[in-house]
């Protein structure tokens, strides 16, 4: 973490928070992607199947299967429609 504290002056015309900005929209992505390859590995298994096809097409659609099955078996996969499902009865729900 001692690397990320280290501050560059940035080039002219340049904000002074602009590394620090960087760094955190990056830091902010990652987490995101974590995420969603967590808790979101149907879509991302139906993503990889809807892009064309070719060698390294063919490469993601078999690792994404291998991911979305270990994800189902360790549960992450089961904790999305749940949630779904919940928001979808309280928006029906009248008042």
């Amino acid at each position: 973490m001692g690397r990320f504290r280290y501050y560059r002056r940035p080039p002219d015309g340049k904000s002074a928070d602009a590394n620090a900005n960087v760094r955190a929209s990056g830091f902010a992505m990652l987490i995101a992607f974590v995420l969603m390859a967590l808790f979101n590995s149907g879509d991302l298994r139906s993503f990889t199947r809807d892009l064309p096809g070719n060698w390294l097409t063919d490469q993601l659609v078999m690792y994404s299967d291998q991911w979305h099955e270990l994800m189902l078996a360790l549960g992450p996969a089961h904790v999305r429609p749940v949630i779904h499902d919940l928001f979808d009865d309280l928006r029906e729900m009248r008042w």
